[in-house]
C-alpha cells in the first residue's frame, strides 16, 4: 500500500462535456417528481433507450435525485471532437466512446482504376452477361 506524502498531486482530472444516461430500472412504482425528471430527459419510454446530457450544474442535480434509476457514462472523443459535416459519420458505443468517422477526399489511385476499369473493353457488363446466360440456357450443350 502506498502512502501519500506531504508533496503528493493527483494528476490533472479534464471533466467530460458530454453524459449518456441510460435508464436502468422501470418508471412504473416511482413518484411523480422522479418520473417527471425521467420525462423531462427523454427515458420515459423503452429502458433501452437512452441520451446524451451536457454536464452543467443544473442537469447534474436532475441526475442526482434519479440516480438509482439511471447509468451515467461520461462520453469520450478518442478520435476528436466531431463538427457539423461528421454528423453522419459518428457512432455513440455503449462505453461512452463517440467514434467519428472522417471523410477521405477521392484518392488519385482509385479513381484512375475505377476509370480503366469503365473503358476495358474485355469487361464483363451487365449486358454482355444476360445474353452469355440467355444462350447457355437455350443451348446447355
Amino acid at each position: 500500500m502506498q502512502t501519500l506524502t506531504p508533496d503528493h498531486e493527483d494528476p490533472p482530472v479534464e471533466p467530460a462535456k458530454l453524459f449518456r444516461v441510460q435508464r436502468i430500472k422501470p418508471v412504473k412504482g416511482n413518484p411523480f417528481w422522479e418520473k417527471r425528471i425521467l420525462k423531462d430527459l427523454g427515458l420515459d419510454g423503452k429502458q433501452s433507450d437512452f441520451t446524451v446530457v451536457k454536464n452543467i450544474p443544473d442537469v447534474n442535480a436532475m441526475l442526482w435525485k434519479i440516480k438509482h434509476l439511471i447509468k451515467v457514462t461520461p462520453v469520450t472523443f478518442p478520435y476528436g471532437e466531431p463538427t457539423a459535416n461528421d454528423l453522419k459519420h459518428t457512432i455513440l458505443k455503449e462505453n461512452g466512446e463517440c467514434i467519428v468517422t472522417k471523410e477521405i477526399g477521392p484518392v488519385v489511385q482509385r479513381l484512375e482504376a475505377a476509370e480503366a476499369f469503365e473503358t476495358d473493353p474485355n469487361r464483363l457488363d451487365t449486358d454482355l452477361l444476360k445474353r452469355d446466360a440467355r444462350m447457355k440456357w437455350l443451348n446447355p450443350w
